[in-house]
Parts: structure tokens; sequence; C-alpha cells
């Protein structure tokens, strides 16, 4: 019987350390602090979910040839939902390092449809996010 444990840290991005309130006599953040603020969030949440991507990999790749058995074995299952998993992941960290690179080109925090800035409360429930909570609705098909 196959038995995977892995211990993976899925610290929500709202939980990252969004940017800062400006301190107090600071009428306005400047764009270049929150963007900076920003940053140090993407880092945080790639380095945790690096951590994921190699535990599920980890246990992944560990699988013995004896755990692969047929499709109606419940290994088989497990290796499948572990696979979704691990994929799953790989294009989350992807999504977090395409936010990096728009920090760097300076587009981070605008809609990728609509072009107008996304609020800090919106990025921070999931700062890789590409758009406004309304384009993000259109995506779907629901707006």
């Amino acid at each position: 019987m196959l038995v995977i444990m892995a211990t993976i840290s899925t610290k929500p991005a709202a939980d990252l350390v969004p940017p800062a309130e400006p301190t107090p006599g600071h009428l306005l953040d400047s764009v270049d602090d929150r963007r900076a603020r920003w940053r140090l969030a993407l880092n945080s949440a790639w380095q945790c979910k690096i951590d994921e991507v190699i535990a599920l990999s980890k246990a992944f790749c560990g699988l013995t040839s004896e755990d692969r058995g047929s499709l109606a074995d419940p290994s088989v299952r497990v290796l499948n939902r572990l696979q979704a998993k691990t994929e799953r992941a790989y294009d989350e960290l992807a999504a977090i390092e395409d936010a990096v690179a728009r920090i760097d080109d300076g587009t981070y925090g605008l809609c990728a449809s609509c072009h107008h800035a996304m609020s800090d409360e919106w990025l921070a429930d999931k700062p890789e996010v590409l758009y406004c909570p309304d384009c993000s609705l259109r995506q779907v098909g629901l707006g």
C-alpha cells in the first residue's frame, strides 16, 4: 500500500505581508516603495511555493514501480492526484515569477485587460493576479 507523507507550507498569499500602509505624515506612498513591498511579498510567496514544488516533486519521484500499478489501484489515483498537485504548484510558481517580472517592467498592479490599477486589497488575496475583479469575472465568463 502506498503512503505518502509530505509537510508542505501552503500559506495563503494574503498572509504573506502585503504592502504596509504609509506611515503617519505621508499622504501618498511612493510607487517605488509600493513596488518594493510587493516584491518582498512575492518573494516570500515564491519561497513558499518553491518549497511546495520541491516537496511534491520529491514525493512524486520517490514512488517506486510497485506504487505505479493498474489504473484501478488506489495508489494510481493517489499518484495522479500528486502529479496534478505538482503541476498546479509549478503553474502557480510560474505565475509568481511572472508577477515579479511585471514589477520589473512597471506593469505590476495594472489589470492585463483594462489596464486600470488594482487595489492593494485585491492584490493581497493573490499577489500574482493578472486581472481586476471586473475583468476576472469576464475571463471566466461571468461578467
